[in-house]
């Protein structure tokens, strides 16, 4: 029979383990538990709900936790979510911002992983799941992580950001991003659009592995733009310079560009990237720390969101009076109104 002491002992270790599992354990059917090595499925939307059912774009946004990271996070809950759309959260480790994801709307899911292959190579894993199941899915890909804040989208301009980044991909352009860096000529990785074409040529490549470092995992992000070119496709940029700087083709500023990384202090030709010329900035890095919190104060309180830019590309959701009562809730839980 177990002493006193003995009893305590346990009773102490199963509550250390409750609390490391804490936050893992989501009784919610969006939620696929990730964690393990075998990766258990990510599951699919269901393709005949009133949200998701037109939708043929998957944003996946990969994450793992640090206190700039759970800011762009939940700003990006905030401003980035809408109707047109399917969302997965990839969330690597445990966190705070998993029980922050609206995974009561059909278009939102979370992926759980333990903290492994970083950033590009979690895309990689939950696009491989079930014999690349989300690949089929969908014709359309937006991979992006927690490094960046956004979007800011202008109040001038009547445009969904996923669209922005999606019209930059082509019969032949198959990868774009925000910017170009020009040491190592490479497409920065924090978000990439593509397509299914895009997205089997990167997980058929460096992006299906699971990187053991960093070093690796950037040796992968400078892989990427020769990846998608070998294959005898394009790569485009978002950032005003990429057409701008040179002649205007899309190959010019590949090939000529000079300079350091353009996502550091006065790095972007003398000044830094501006929210309304890529939607999106770099946000880890200490990079003009005013400009990037008053666009954030501004944007949070113009009670101005994508589901008021985005929500015209499913009209089904505006004839569906549940579906939209259930967008509106969730976004007037998001402003506090």
């Amino acid at each position: 029979m177990a002493s006193p002491g003995d009893r305590v002992l346990t009773a102490f270790v199963v509550l250390v383990f409750i609390w490391i599992l804490a936050p893992f354990i989501r009784t919610s059917h969006n939620v696929q538990s990730l964690i393990g090595a075998d990766n258990n499925t990510v599951g699919l939307f269901n393709t005949t709900d009133a949200i998701t059912a037109g939708n043929d774009v998957l944003v996946m946004y990969a994450y793992h936790e640090t206190d700039n990271a759970l800011t762009n996070a939940n700003f990006f809950l905030q401003h980035g979510l809408h109707a047109a759309a399917d969302f997965v959260f990839i969330i690597n480790g445990a966190s705070l911002l998993e029980r922050q994801i609206p995974v009561h709307l059909p278009n939102v899911k979370v992926a759980l992983r333990t903290n492994n292959c970083f950033d590009l190579g979690a895309h990689g894993a939950v696009l491989l799941e079930e014999d690349r199941a989300l690949i089929k899915r969908y014709k359309k890909f937006i991979l992006l992580n927690a490094s960046i804040r956004g979007p800011f989208t202008p109040r001038w301009a009547d445009t969904c950001w996923s669209d922005v980044y999606q019209d930059l991909v082509t019969d032949t352009v198959k990868l774009a991003a925000m910017t170009f860096n020009c040491p190592g000529h490479h497409l920065n990785s924090m978000i990439y659009a593509t397509d299914q074409i895009g997205a089997t040529t990167l997980v058929d490549g460096c992006m299906g592995t699971c990187f053991e470092n960093m070093e690796s995992a950037v040796s992968c992000e400078q892989q990427a733009t020769p990846t998608i070119l070998n294959a005898g496709y394009e790569i485009d940029s978002l950032m005003a310079a990429y057409l701008g700087e040179f002649d205007g083709s899309n190959e010019a500023y590949r090939e000529h560009c000079r300079g350091g990384d353009v996502n550091t202090q006065n790095g972007y030709h003398g000044f830094n990237v501006h929210p309304y010329d890529t939607l999106f900035v770099k946000a880890n890095r200490n990079i003009d720390p005013t400009m990037l919190q008053k666009f954030t104060q501004w944007h949070n309180t113009m009670n101005r969101t994508s589901w008021d830019t985005c929500h015209k590309k499913l009209p089904s959701i505006v004839n569906n009076s549940q579906a939209h009562q259930e967008v509106s809730s969730w976004r007037a839980r998001l402003l506090g109104s």
